[in-house]
């Protein structure tokens, strides 16, 4: 596998993106459905657009650029995995602009006053999650193209 093709796999990963909406972002910037058979002039296409939707390449120390770097366990306390989703959900709407678990670690620190990593909390996750719930609502008014007013 080339270099380009892997950024793209990575990315793709990073990112998150669903199967569908990748293969629709193939088509709509090669022509292809699949990465396979890319030249270079599309793979940097398909990289930038990655790039356009929030994906940032990183180098592990010791490694190659846009090698995975290793992350951090996600939580799998179910109040922790709903706190994910909603994360993902706000992200996706465009109501925050980095939806790594990093991000959420930081958020979840600041509303709980805890320094506890998320993955080991398992004390009440409520005011984190009810500190969404506005912004939540803000966003799913607007694009339904209503007011929070009425």
């Amino acid at each position: 596998m080339s270099a380009g093709l892997a950024k793209i796999h990575i990315a793709r990963k990073e990112t998150g993106i669903h199967e569908d909406d990748y293969r629709s972002m193939l088509m709509r910037l090669t022509g292809q459905e699949t990465a396979k058979g890319l030249n270079d002039a599309q793979i940097g296409r398909v990289v930038e657009e990655f790039k356009r939707l929030g994906w940032n390449p990183t180098v592990v120390k010791g490694g190659k650029a846009g090698a995975p770097k290793a992350k951090a366990k996600p939580a799998e306390h179910p109040t922790a995995r709903k706190a994910r989703a909603l994360w993902i959900s706000l992200w996706q709407l465009g109501a925050i602009d980095d939806r790594s678990e990093k991000a959420l670690e930081a958020f979840a620190t600041r509303q709980l006053k805890d320094d506890q990593p998320l993955r080991e909390l398992r004390a009440n996750l409520s005011p984190a999650v009810a500190a969404w719930r506005p912004l939540l609502e803000t966003e799913l008014l607007v694009r339904a193209g209503r007011t929070a007013d009425g």
